[in-house]
């Protein structure tokens, strides 16, 4: 319950400060949820971990996009759904390749 509500208090800070520069100052207190998020979406622990591995690395690359007002946390998750998709995505045309390989 408390780590919950830091995190609240985290988010409410960040969309007070400048998010650009900051963004890699509250990102670690953000990965508790993108850890859950991640989890959620790959259902697989090891995937989890590579999803927000570059999610995280992908929003601190195009941190210069986060736009005034919006929340950290949201436009985070935003990537990261982004990033499973293209992994889905890159394993439909694997598995299609691996497919006509073996025919």
């Amino acid at each position: 319950m408390q780590r919950d509500f830091n995190e609240v208090l985290q988010v409410k800070r960040c969309k007070s400060m400048n998010q650009v520069d900051d963004l890699a100052e509250i990102l670690p207190s953000l990965l508790p949820r993108l850890w859950r998020f991640g989890l959620r979406l790959a259902r697989n622990k090891e995937d989890a971990e590579d999803l927000v591995q570059r999610a995280c690395v992908r929003a601190l690359e195009r941190r210069h996009q986060l736009q005034p007002g919006t929340s950290a946390l949201s436009w985070t998750f935003s990537i990261m759904h982004s990033v499973w998709l293209n992994e889905v995505r890159a394993r439909q045309i694997r598995s299609r390749a691996s497919l006509e390989w073996s025919e």
